[in-house]
């Protein structure tokens, strides 16, 4: 699964979708973040705590969005190194 962060009026702005799915967006390209050592239960966890702190009307285009999501995710998740966000700033504002 895929995981990203949105606006929603209500509850988490955190979701998920096939690779590559997300239906909100054109899909350009990947980075490839390597495996993490975290198990299965491990990963839930993160993402279950992420969704109860990442609420979806706190989404903010420039300082709390998906690329600010991601890059907390990847820390969390002990995978990298999390490409330049000046670079998703760029895409963001595209």
């Amino acid at each position: 699964m895929e995981y990203s962060y949105a606006y929603a009026p209500h509850g988490t702005g955190v979701f998920s979708c096939l690779p590559k799915g997300c239906e909100a967006h054109v899909y350009k390209f990947s980075f490839d973040m390597g495996a993490t050592a975290k198990s299965v239960l491990d990963v839930d966890e993160i993402l279950e705590s992420m969704k109860e702190s990442w609420r979806g009307i706190e989404y903010d285009r420039r300082r709390r969005n998906c690329c600010l999501f991601c890059k907390t995710l990847l820390e969390k998740l002990g995978v990298g190194p999390v490409p330049d966000l000046a670079a998703w700033d760029d895409m963001v504002n595209v």
